[in-house]
């Protein structure tokens, strides 16, 4: 068991200019955890246009903090980055996430 994440295919936009993802958190501890960081990173290093949920944006990577999750606790967000015009080849995103139990 643990605090797991997932994360929704990729939507472009109809203008092709930027690329989002939805994500979300589960705690499917037995217990709450505390002090939860995901942090999200592009590859390759990509503007990063808009970041929902309790998130900061540095540079190409958003990290997404909560003070705690509750057991069964769901949370979600959704990271948009912008498409260069002379990007070729694929996008993607990856994530970590840590946290302590209480």
């Amino acid at each position: 068991m643990a605090v797991e994440f997932t994360y929704e295919a990729p939507e472009v936009s109809e203008e092709g200019d930027s690329v989002s993802w939805r994500w979300q958190v589960v705690n499917n501890l037995p217990e709450t955890a505390s002090k939860v960081v995901m942090t999200h990173k592009l590859s390759p290093a990509l503007p990063i246009a808009h970041a929902s949920g309790p998130s900061a944006i540095t540079g190409s990577t958003v990290t997404s903090r909560w003070e705690t999750l509750a057991v069964g606790e769901k949370t979600q967000g959704e990271i948009t980055a912008k498409l260069p015009e002379d990007l070729s080849g694929s996008v993607s995103i990856s994530g970590r996430i840590t946290w302590k139990n209480t």
